[in-house]
């Protein structure tokens, strides 16, 4: 507790991390303009210590009711961790948002904190944040996706990163689960995304006034039916994802393969990486299906595995030769991808991601930077379900379109909009039935 007002709070936890030899999480800095007392003339030591417990004992449980509210229905205790609870991708961005507002920052590795110790890394908001570069990755990748659908661009990279980053997530989320056969535990996450995904394809079914079967069987992006009779090709990284998510759920339902991917996890997956891009070159020789094939698993599904494999890439030696096999692999895709602009965007764009993941895994931004990057991270899912919804029918209606300068404008602005308020209901349902939970089970 200090009284000088003058003192920096940093400065003052530096002294007392000097001469305790305590680590920063165990200290508190407090202020105050004058110290109580007791009736001896004492000062009153034991008001000052409730003082400083008051705001950790806070932090403990706003940090419990970001995890209930983020994990509703489950049960969730001190001792939790964000990995033990089951946690996603999407779950992991959604609470970085979250606890980046309460503690300050995140220190490195937060998922495999129990609760408890994490409420008590809290520290004074700085000027900048150090950010998991993951997070920015989201972001950039789904703005780029929300400009290219709102402009003549040719900018097609940012689906592509997101499909490398559900690789990433699965092997830095869900590997344990997998090695272990649980496949149950990796289906959650994706039943919850796919509960959002169903009022879209509910809406649209209603729209054309037929049910559009093979985007409610995810089928859709396999060229199965033609456009009229299923969803907007944009949402072909949604059955993509579910593929993706349900192709791996049958390959680590193999023992023998869940076994020889746990004892040899890179390269294992490089073996599969090396299938994959064989199946991306192969396959339109026997199953070409014009210009959605570039939507099809067998032509995306080498992104997350590349992804998959770059989180075990755990030396700098394996990182530098990877990376140069994948700057040789993106380089021929350009070329054998039309060898046109977009082609050329779409895989420097992946080029650039994989040396972000491989290279920085934290970006330190300015504060303000760090709060508009972090709600479209958490919020990048939502984003690209609803972000051509209201401008594909709105801009016609007023007579914009991409050619003139305030239809993209409006497009982009909407449709990040579109998505940010949508996440923020969908939190607030949440939150509401966790609270109203945690009032019923109170005892009486």
């Amino acid at each position: 507790m200090v009284t000088t007002p003058n003192v920096d709070d940093n400065e003052v936890l530096e002294v007392l991390m000097a001469a305790t030899g305590l680590p920063r999480p165990h200290l508190k800095v407090g202020r105050a303009t004058s110290l109580r007392k007791l009736a001896s003339g004492k000062i009153d030591y034991a008001s000052l210590q409730a003082r400083l417990l008051a705001p950790r004992q806070q932090m403990a449980m706003d940090v419990l009711d970001a995890f209930r509210n983020a994990f509703y229905p489950r049960q969730v205790g001190p001792s939790d961790t964000f990995e033990t609870l089951g946690g996603d991708s999407l779950l992991y961005v959604q609470l970085s948002l979250t606890l980046e507002r309460q503690l300050g920052s995140l220190p490195e590795g937060w998922e495999t904190m129990p609760l408890g110790d994490l409420a008590r890394t809290a520290e004074p908001r700085n000027h900048s944040r150090s950010i998991d570069s993951q997070l920015i990755l989201r972001a950039a990748a789904i703005l780029l996706v929300v400009i290219h659908h709102a402009t003549l661009w040719p900018i097609p990279g940012g689906a592509a990163t997101l499909v490398m980053l559900v690789g990433f997530s699965l092997a830095r989320f869900q590997r344990q689960r997998l090695f272990a056969g649980d496949t149950l535990a990796v289906l959650r996450p994706l039943a919850a995304n796919l509960a959002l995904y169903a009022p879209v394809v509910a809406g649209f079914s209603l729209a054309r006034g037929e049910v559009l079967w093979p985007s409610v069987f995810l089928v859709g992006n396999l060229g199965f039916t033609a456009p009229p009779h299923m969803m907007p090709y944009l949402y072909w990284f949604v059955e993509a994802y579910a593929q993706t998510i349900l192709l791996w759920v049958i390959l680590f339902s193999i023992p023998q393969a869940r076994r020889i991917a746990h004892a040899m996890p890179l390269v294992s997956g490089i073996f599969v990486l090396a299938i994959a891009v064989a199946a991306k070159f192969l396959t339109p020789l026997v199953w070409y299906i014009g210009g959605p094939q570039i939507f099809t698993l067998p032509d995306m599904l080498y992104l997350a595995v590349l992804g998959w494999c770059l989180y075990f890439l755990d030396t700098p030696p394996k990182r530098k030769a990877f990376f140069s096999v994948i700057a040789i692999l993106c380089l021929v895709l350009a070329w054998w991808g039309g060898n046109w602009t977009g082609s050329w965007v779409k895989f420097m764009l992946v080029l650039g991601a994989v040396f972000v993941l491989l290279f920085i895994p934290r970006i330190t931004l300015p504060g303000w930077t760090a709060r508009l990057i972090l709600p479209v991270s958490a919020a990048s899912y939502h984003i690209y379900l609803f972000h051509r919804v209201i401008p594909d029918w709105l801009l016609p209606q007023l007579d914009l379109g991409t050619h003139q300068p305030a239809g993209p404008a409006a497009a982009i602005s909407i449709g990040l909009a579109s998505g940010l308020v949508v996440f923020w209901l969908q939190k607030q349902l949440v939150g509401w039935l966790a609270y109203r939970r945690a009032s019923l089970t109170l005892p009486l």
